[in-house]
C-alpha cells in the first residue's frame, strides 16, 4: 500500500510541474490597467472684456458685465475666452453692455441661447457665426446687425428683430444657416418697416411681431406766421453830416423785405468842369455780399488714399499702414503714407473702432460686390 501511495505522490508532482512550464505565473508587469475616459469639463474663469465690461465663465454659462462696449477683436485667438470657446452653452449679456464685440462667439459651436439686455445698440461683424443658436431676438435699442453676425448657424430658425429702422448689413451673407441666401427660418419685425421690406427683398421669410404695432407714417404740417418790416434809409453829408431816417413798419404782411439805400453826396473844390470839382458829384455805395461759406467734401467712406474712388488700392494701403507704420503710417515716410482723412475714411467696419484689417477686408467685399455699401 505504502510502495502505491509513493507512485501517486511522484505523479502528481510530476504533473505540478509540468503544469507550471507550460503555463507561467503572470508578472505584475505585465497587467494593462484598465483605461479612463475623462468627461469634459467646463472651466471656470474670468477676466476682462473691454474698459468697464468683465467676464465669467461658469457652469457652461459666460456672463458679461459691466458697462459700455466690449472689445471688437481682430482675430479668434485674441479672445480672452478662446480657449473655452468649446465650453459655452449659454451667453447672458447684462444690462450697462452697449455691443456684442466682433467675433466674440465666432466658432463656439455649443452656444444655444442668448440673452442681450436693452441696452445694446450694435451687434458686431461675425459675433455669433457658427454658433448652435436656434432663436435670437434683438431688443428694439439695437440699431444695426453687422456682416455675417448670424452667418452659417445650421440650427437658426428664427430671428426678432424688434427695431423697425434696424440696419442689416447684406442680409444674404449676415442671417444664413450655412452659406449667402440659405436661411430656412424666419425673420419676425415689424410690419411696414424697413426690417421688413428688406428681408422681402432677398425673399427671406418674414413674419410680423405679434407684440408691436405697425410702423406708419405720418406727416406733419407747420404754419407759420411772418412779421415783415420795411425799412428806408437816407443819409446826406455836407461838411457836416445830417442824417434822417424814415422807418415804417407794416405788420401784417406774409413775406420779409429790407431795403437799405445810402446817398453819399460829397463836395470837392476846383474850377468848373473838372471832373473833380464843382458841381459837387453824388455817389452811392454798394454793400460787398458776404464771402459764400464752403462746405467740407462729404467723406467717401473707404477712400483711405483719398482719390475720389473706392477699390483694392485702399484696402492695401490700410494693410500697410498698419504693418509698416514708420513707412505707410500717418507720420511714414512714405509719399503715399495715410493721413488723417484717410485714416477715418478707412473706418468702415464697425465704424468708430479705429481703423483695422477688418476694414481692408470690407474694402475688398466691397469691390467684389460682396457687400452694397459701407460703412458696414
Amino acid at each position: 500500500m505504502k510502495p502505491f501511495k509513493t507512485i501517486l505522490c511522484l505523479l502528481l508532482a510530476a504533473g505540478t510541474c509540468g503544469t507550471a512550464s507550460v503555463y507561467p505565473a503572470a508578472k505584475a508587469v505585465e497587467l494593462s490597467p484598465p483605461s479612463i475616459v475623462n468627461e469634459t469639463v467646463t472651466a471656470d474663469s474670468s477676466g476682462v472684456c473691454g474698459q468697464n465690461a468683465s467676464w465669467t465663465l461658469s457652469g457652461g454659462t459666460l456672463t458679461i458685465s459691466g458697462s459700455g462696449n466690449m472689445v471688437n477683436w481682430e482675430a479668434v485667438t485674441y479672445i480672452p475666452w478662446s480657449k473655452y470657446m468649446n465650453e459655452i452653452r449659454n451667453v447672458v449679456i447684462q444690462s450697462g453692455i452697449t455691443n456684442v464685440g466682433r467675433a466674440a462667439f465666432l466658432g463656439a459651436t455649443n452656444l444655444s441661447s442668448v440673452t442681450i439686455p436693452d441696452t445694446v445698440t450694435e451687434i458686431s461683424s461675425n459675433a455669433f457665426q457658427r454658433t448652435a443658436l436656434s432663436s435670437v431676438t434683438l431688443p428694439v435699442s439695437v440699431r444695426s446687425i453687422g456682416l455675417e453676425s448670424f452667418a452659417e448657424c445650421p440650427n437658426l430658425r428664427e430671428i426678432k428683430i424688434y427695431n423697425g429702422s434696424c440696419d442689416i448689413v447684406y442680409l444674404p451673407n449676415t442671417i444664413n444657416n450655412g452659406g449667402k441666401g440659405s436661411f430656412n427660418g424666419t425673420v419676425y419685425g415689424a410690419a411696414g418697416s424697413s426690417v421688413e421690406s428688406t428681408v422681402k427683398s432677398y425673399n427671406y421669410n418674414f413674419a410680423a411681431l405679434p407684440d408691436i404695432p405697425k410702423v406708419t407714417t405720418t406727416k406733419a404740417t407747420t404754419k407759420t406766421t411772418t412779421t415783415t418790416t420795411k425799412a428806408t434809409t437816407k443819409t446826406t453829408t455836407k461838411a457836416t453830416t445830417k442824417a434822417t431816417t424814415k422807418a415804417t413798419t407794416k405788420p401784417t404782411t406774409t413775406t420779409t423785405t429790407t431795403t437799405t439805400t445810402t446817398t453819399t453826396t460829397a463836395f470837392q473844390w476846383g474850377w468848373p468842369g473838372w471832373n473833380w470839382g464843382w458841381p459837387p458829384q453824388p455817389t452811392q455805395t454798394t454793400p460787398t455780399p458776404p464771402a459764400p461759406v464752403t462746405q467740407p467734401a462729404p467723406t467717401l467712406f473707404g477712400d483711405a488714399n483719398l482719390d475720389k474712388k473706392v477699390d483694392i488700392s485702399d484696402a492695401v494701403l490700410i494693410m500697410q499702414a498698419l504693418s509698416n507704420p514708420s513707412r505707410y503710417g500717418l507720420e511714414g515716410t512714405a509719399q503715399s503714407h495715410i493721413t488723417e482723412k484717410g485714416r477715418d475714411a478707412a473706418d468702415v467696419s464697425s465704424r468708430g473702432d479705429g481703423m483695422t484689417n477688418h476694414d481692408a477686408l470690407a474694402i475688398q467685399r466691397y469691390t467684389l460686390d460682396l457687400i452694397t455699401s459701407l460703412p458696414c
